[in-house]
């Protein structure tokens, strides 16, 4: 039959099946189509890329010869919104039998047919060239009026007269096929028209029964056809812009024409149409009556609307639903989730369910679709019952637009990732690891010991929260990446601030806006780092990517796309160490902060690890104990979990989602929940059932020390710290090593997968080698987050050496050597027990022939005494100056009112907008001298900061004078008044100083910044008190001492008269001679630019 057999062939087969399955085709469609039927026919590739327009058409023509017999055909036209081509297989011919051949019923095909009388009859006016009906159009049309119906004109009964009518509902289902069904386009607006494919269709017929025939002798020039066709391509023409806002389809409906014009037929040229009066009216009540029934429908469905809210988000939620019976703290929380999300922003979320479980009991209603719940019972049937994450963790935490164990909602995709990496944080190969004995030896040995020690034999206070976090982080970067490619954070203080800066901003971001920021690159650089070394046939000098090694091959294994797997590998990398240096910081902070305040705690703790073998000793020791032996500690296994009870690092609800299983799920006694609604436990409020924890609010290690075997039980069900569940905390081991395992199955979110590594060993060294002592703890109040730092970050211990021997040389003692004793190698006579307390030797102690005796007290001035008894400047400061002002600081605040003059003059000369600091601010006054600059103040006095935060919107914040958090090289202005003058020697001036300028921005930055300002960048001014005072009440004058003791008398109230009536507190100074001030600036690296003398003041303007 065909000649051509030899060119058609499985290929031309399989194109033609693929154009069956679907409506339509356009170029692009076809292209991998014909690339996959090339492909598998030729048995070698073909991209998409390669198949041509030329191929399609070779497609298209031998098909069109085999189906021709069949009156078949594949056609093409444009789409007329889009332009592209659409390729169709339409019927070529159109008879009754072939009408009758369809699914559809007779009342569907009428109704068809009413809506093309519609498009192309009543909705297609000369004034009005709309050809496209609305729905609400097209559903009025599903009964046929008798006196619209067209009769066939031939006498022949086909489907298309048939008509019973549909209903309604019918209607809308016929038209929502129709547009399946590729025949009807329906567009934004809502309007139905038809498609390129319907076009191609029923090209022909549309133009035989809707366009009137010609007729040689009607003369009638301003005929308009109903069906319109191009005049180039001859292809129907349904929607276009003729000129101007003359418009055919949709956008010509009466809103968007102007009365009286429109234009013929594309390419007509453009003769103008009339409209008959008939038309006119008919359209006017046809307006009209749908305008009146739009209006009674919109009324019915208003309030239908109306009634269908009121009963879904009030009347059900409230009254009906099966939470209705759980407590809840007002009405509104039981019909929106307004109430809760508020006191989220406000972060006040888990403190206020605590209050409200204390008033309701142990099951809560927050809002329509979510409770809270405080009870053993119903940790067990959340956490343990199954149920899964809510979807709050993965809007909230994904990183590198990829989902890590954190974020993963689903539990069997879960716990295939999990698999990947558990055993690595199994206890025993904790235990067992050289690695994680290398980084740890490395940390404690090599960096963090020497650190502390250095700070205690200066006597500086230390940032707990700082170093933890660095801790934290290198070891867990070392732990998962080797320690050739960790964070290093420990000898990059400068860098590992401006990261912590960082991720401040990070931590609130949402993913969008930290997606590839600089931490997820430098995560990223690290992970590249990791992977090229363990690519590398060069030995490293490095411990082994334990984890990142491991996980990163079990990725490749699941997923073929190189760069899905390093994103994946990523992700869960950042998560581990975000969660590893934070929570040990913040767990660590708060152990040390209740440490300080209990020496008698510190000397059980110190005992009990100091019989370890061998005892972390430093720097006498060269090994760490080994992993069991610190496990088995119980005291310190008491400290820790008390720690971890009262402040939990991570204390706010973990949410979980109810599952929808038939009948509904029990918790608490409350049955028939149903699936979908978020259900939570948090920390906070188990950790504080007072039947469970007496006393809660107290940090009691001793409760964990019971021998109460039930009653310890009890607390150990109860510890959720790490949550609890089958999705287990893999970490947990790993995060304490081993101090709640036997007895715990939790999980602290996955978040916290590499929790606080070294905590125990972190505090094993600290409290073997020293003491310590509170300097600043501000507000350690905990913030109501979903992790929970310290609302301030500055808690400030002292470090004394109290496990070691230092020598002291005293001049009053002739033959002899001072010693402060250690207290485990001599015992101390009960005074000097007070020097490890408070760091105030209130005795002296020397040896003779082998024995501790008591230097006999003498009486000397605070100089002599500074010197004879070598008391640390840091002590002596805190002694005499630091601890005065705590307490003088309200008194002392209500006599400093009135700026200085210089000073001044010197804030309201400085450039609107410049950024500057006042260093020792006390309560503040000069924070409100110049409204157009922003001061950064600090001071070391709390009480006095407490003050100046008043004035807003400066910020204020404790900070030592040598120590300040200021970043180098950043400030317009300092200045420093009468503060310099309280540091007792001269090295410590000095050095205080240089930290102000360093602080400024130097002479090139100025330039860079702010080229209309002086090229000579920031300036300090720095007040000192003078030695020449002769004519003040105070008389000093040259040859007086320069170390002095300055006496603040403090009257008491009247209501507290005693004897005495007042008090007396001691400030220490250092009386500048002239010159002096300029020399110490000299020193610290600055140049002074102006100086001078004012009431008993010496003062300089310097810059760096």
């Amino acid at each position: 039959m065909f000649e051509d057999d030899q060119q058609w062939n499985d290929s031309n087969r399989a194109f033609i099946q693929a154009l069956m399955a679907r409506s339509t085709l356009t170029l692009e469609e076809a292209k991998p189509l014909l690339a996959a039927v090339q492909t598998a026919y030729e048995k070698k590739e073909t991209l998409a890329e390669d198949i041509t327009e030329a191929d399609l058409n070779s497609h298209i023509a031998a098909a069109n010869t085999r189906i021709s017999p069949f009156d078949l055909e594949i056609r093409s036209t444009f789409h007329q919104a889009t332009r592209k081509r659409i390729y169709a297989l339409v019927n070529s011919t159109s008879d009754p039998i072939i009408q009758l051949a369809t699914v559809h019923t007779a009342d569907e095909i009428s109704f068809l047919k009413r809506l093309l009388d519609a498009m192309f009859e009543t909705y297609n006016t000369s004034r009005h060239e709309v050809m496209a009906i609305t729905s609400m159009q097209a559903i009025r049309l599903a009964k046929p009026p008798d006196n619209e119906r067209r009769e066939p004109q031939d006498g022949s009964t086909t489907q298309g007269s048939a008509g019973q009518g549909l209903k309604l509902v019918e209607a809308e289902k016929m038209l929502k096929t129709l547009v399946e069904e590729g025949w009807f386009e329906k567009s934004k607006k809502g309007y139905y028209s038809l498609s390129p494919r319907a076009l191609m269709e029923l090209r022909g017929w549309l133009i035989e029964t809707y366009n009137d025939v010609e007729d040689e002798d009607d003369d009638d020039e301003d005929r308009i056809p109903r069906v319109k066709q191009c005049a180039a391509c001859k292809e129907i023409v349904t929607m276009t812009e003729w000129t101007g806002n003359d418009f055919v389809g949709e956008r010509a409906a009466p809103s968007s024409n102007k009365l009286g014009r429109r234009r013929t037929a594309a390419g007509s040229g453009g003769n103008t149409s009339r409209i008959t009066a008939d038309e006119t009216n008919e359209h006017s009540k046809r307006r009209s009556y749908g305008i009146s029934t739009m209006l009674v429908l919109t009324f019915i469905g208003i309030c239908a609307l109306l009634l269908a809210l009121l009963y879904k988000y009030v009347l059900e939620p409230a009254i009906f639903s099966p939470l209705a019976r759980i407590p809840s703290p007002n009405f509104l929380s039981t019909i929106s989730p307004i109430w809760i999300d508020w006191k989220r922003q406000a972060n006040n979320e888990t403190r206020t369910i605590f209050a409200l479980h204390q008033k309701y009991g142990p099951i809560v209603r927050l809002a329509p679709n979510e409770i809270s719940v405080n009870a053993l019972e119903g940790l067990r049937t959340i956490y343990y019952g199954g149920f899964e994450k809510h979807d709050w963790y993965s809007d909230a935490f994904v990183n590198y637009g990829t989902r890590s164990m954190f974020t993963m909602l689903d539990r069997s995709t879960h716990t295939v990732q999990k698999r990947f990496v558990s055993n690595l944080y199994s206890k025993s190969y904790l235990h067992n690891s050289p690695d994680l004995h290398s980084v740890a030896h490395d940390l404690v040995l090599g960096k963090i010991l020497p650190t502390l020690d250095s700070t205690a034999r200066h006597g500086h206070p230390i940032d707990v929260f700082d170093l933890t976090q660095a801790v934290g982080m290198d070891f867990t970067t070392a732990y998962l990446l080797g320690s050739a490619n960790g964070s290093k954070f420990l000898d990059n203080v400068e860098f590992r601030r401006h990261w912590f800066a960082l991720y401040q901003v990070y931590y609130v971001q949402s993913p969008e806006a930290r997606a590839n920021g600089e931490i997820e690159q430098w995560c990223m650089s690290m992970c590249k780092a990791a992977e090229d070394m363990l690519q590398s046939e060069v030995p490293v000098e490095s411990t082994q990517a334990v984890v990142y090694s491991k996980l990163f091959k079990c990725l490749q294994s699941a997923c073929a796309n190189p760069q899905q797997v390093r994103r994946m590998a990523a992700a869960e990398v950042l998560d581990q160490l975000i969660a590893g240096h934070e929570t040990s910081a913040i767990t660590t902070t708060y152990l040390m902060y209740e440490m300080s305040q209990d020496p008698s705690l510190q000397s059980k703790l110190r005992e009990e690890l100091l019989n370890l073998s061998p005892p972390l000793r430093y720097p006498s020791g060269d090994r760490l104990p080994a992993p069991k032996d610190i496990d088995a500690l119980t005291l310190l296994d008491a400290i820790l979990l008390e720690t971890l009870r009262v402040y939990s690092a991570a204390a706010a609800p973990q949410p979980r989602v109810t599952p929808e299983v038939p009948g509904g799920i029990n918790i608490g006694g409350y049955s028939n929940i149903p699936g979908g609604v978020r259900v939570s436990s948090n920390a906070y409020s188990i950790h504080r059932i007072a039947e469970v924890f007496p006393d809660p609010d107290v940090w009691s290690p001793e409760r964990w020390l019971t021998t109460d075997e039930k009653k310890l039980e009890q607390m150990r069900r109860c510890f959720f710290a790490f949550g609890a569940g089958g999705r287990m905390c893999i970490g947990s081991h790993f995060a304490i090593q081993g101090t709640v395992t036997g007895f715990l199955r939790s999980e602290l979110l996955d978040l916290m997968i590499i929790s606080p590594t070294v905590m125990k060993l972190v505090v094993t060294a600290i409290y073997s080698n020293f003491t310590t002592s509170i300097a600043e703890d501000s507000n350690m109040e905990q913030i109501d987050s979903f992790v929970s730092r310290p609302s301030r970050t500055d808690l400030v211990p002292k470090l004394c050496d109290g496990a070691r021997l230092e020598q002291f040389a005293w001049a009053g003692v002739e033959g002899a050597a001072l010693f402060l004793a250690r207290s485990v190698d001599l015992p101390l006579p009960d005074e000097c027990q007070d020097f490890t307390r408070n760091f105030i030797p209130h005795a002296l102690f020397y040896v003779n022939n082998g024995n501790l005796i008591r230097a006999q007290k003498q009486s000397m001035t605070h100089a002599q005494e500074h010197m004879a008894l070598n008391d640390p400047p840091e002590a002596y400061e805190e002694r005499h100056v630091h601890q005065v002002y705590e307490q003088i600081a309200l008194h002392f605040s209500s006599t400093r009112y009135k700026p200085w003059p210089i000073v001044e003059r010197f804030l309201r000369e400085l450039p609107n907008g410049s950024v500057g600091i006042d260093v020792g601010c006390g309560n503040g006054k000069y924070l409100a001298v110049n409204p157009n600059i922003f001061i950064v103040a600090s001071d070391r006095t709390l009480n006095l900061v407490k003050i100046a935060s008043q004035h807003q919107p400066h910020t204020s914040l404790v900070a030592d004078n040598l120590c300040l958090p200021h970043p180098s090289s950043s400030f317009d202005f300092a200045i420093s008044i009468a503060v310099v003058h309280h540091l007792s020697t001269r090295p410590r001036r000095v050095q205080a100083i240089a930290a102000v300028l360093q602080t400024l921005r130097s002479p090139a930055g100025s330039e860079q910044r702010q080229p209309d300002h002086s090229n000579l960048g920031g300036k300090a001014l720095i007040y000192v008190w003078a030695l020449e005072q002769k004519t003040s009440r105070r008389g000093w004058d040259e040859g007086h001492e320069q170390d002095v003791m300055v006496p603040w008398v403090m009257k008491k109230p009247s209501a507290e008269h005693d004897s005495e009536g007042s008090k007396t507190f001691n400030r220490y100074y250092h009386l500048y001679r002239r010159g002096e001030l300029e020399s110490d600036i000299v020193n610290a690296g600055g140049n002074v630019l102006e100086s001078g003398y004012e009431k008993d003041n010496w003062w300089a303007i310097a810059v760096r």
